[in-house]
């Protein structure tokens, strides 16, 4: 069965009540006529109610990016780190890898970290702070030549050339 959705949609000629069908169906369940001065006006006041309900997710957002930066790395959300991991991995598409010299100075940084799991050549480690686990794309030898990753206990930030 397919779901429903109830809709109200103001126009010029007057205010609609409609059902939209998930199966892309409009049911009109009421209408009330308008002049073209109340609908305006009715539009204007749905528009500004729209704009206060921004502003109240912007505000609950910009609470909630303050709460995470609050929160230590480990308990970071997995949206957080999904970002991250997807931000990191275009880097590395659009810029193509690291320089070596910043690589170098990457795994140096990580080699001196208390939080650092190291391994044998040829793989180089993961880090433990950054909650990416121990998958491939984790491991320094691919994550430390993404310029845009980043250390999270800021031993090492993104690189810009």
């Amino acid at each position: 069965m397919a779901s429903s959705t109830r809709v109200t949609l103001t126009t010029l000629v007057g205010r609609w009540e409609l059902e939209a069908h998930g199966d892309g169906a409009l049911t009109v369940l009421d209408f009330v006529p308008m002049t073209r001065a109340e609908a305006a006006a009715s539009i204007a006041e749905d528009a500004a109610d729209d704009l206060k309900k921004v502003g109240e997710i912007r505000d609950y957002l910009e609470d909630r990016k303050a709460q995470q930066s609050e929160v230590p790395i480990a308990g970071r959300s997995l949206m957080a780190k999904a970002f991250d991991w997807a931000k990191a991995e275009a880097s590395l598409l659009t810029q193509g890898p690291l320089p070596d010299d910043a690589y170098a100075a990457r795994v140096a940084a990580c080699r001196a970290c208390d939080q650092f799991d190291p391994r044998e050549a040829p793989q180089v480690g993961w880090c433990k702070a950054c909650g990416c686990g121990q998958n491939a794309r984790a491991e320094m030898t691919i994550k430390g030549r993404m310029p845009a990753a980043n250390c999270p206990l800021d031993k090492w930030p993104a690189y810009s050339a």
